[in-house]
């Protein structure tokens, strides 16, 4: 008789480049509900109130359209779990559904509504944007004098 042996093997989380030090759960006997509640406002702190509120506001609307689980995906194929982390923490807190419901069809959806329709620039980036178009205007400015001619007399 030939036995084989198939060594055990054990799931490992993905990296998250949305959250590197995104707690991982893949262990048994798992953390309780609110070991994980406590473990995720670490999630809340780090990405800051006004982001985790503009990304809910994103979130109801997938909701309310249907579309869920697409937002919860985008991003995962680059391992940016950004949607998914957001869901996921207000899921914990009683404040998202089950994504069950959409992987079984069960959830009615609007195919043709953008899945992300907020974007989140802060107040370093407004800053950068600004010192851009100044730069930009700045150098038009210099370049049209230049071309300019040297020489022109009033009449």
């Amino acid at each position: 008789m030939l036995s084989i042996l198939f060594p055990s093997t054990y799931a490992s989380c993905v990296g998250d480049y949305d959250w590197p030090q995104r707690p991982c759960y893949d262990t048994s006997p798992g953390p309780t509900i609110d070991q994980m509640k406590q473990e995720w406002q670490v999630y809340y702190q780090f990405k800051g109130k006004d982001w985790m509120e503009m990304k809910k506001v994103e979130m109801d609307s997938a909701i309310k359209d249907g579309t869920l689980k697409e937002w919860t995906e985008y991003g995962s194929s680059s391992d940016n779990f950004a949607n998914w982390n957001v869901w996921y923490y207000y899921h914990l807190n009683g404040q998202a559904p089950d994504l069950q419901p959409y992987y079984t069809e069960n959830a009615t959806k609007d195919n043709f509504k953008l899945i992300i329709s907020y974007y989140y620039v802060s107040s370093g980036g407004f800053i950068i944007i600004g010192i851009m178009a100044s730069s930009i205007g700045i150098t038009g400015f210099v370049i049209g004098r230049k071309m300019l001619p040297k020489n022109r007399t009033r009449k």
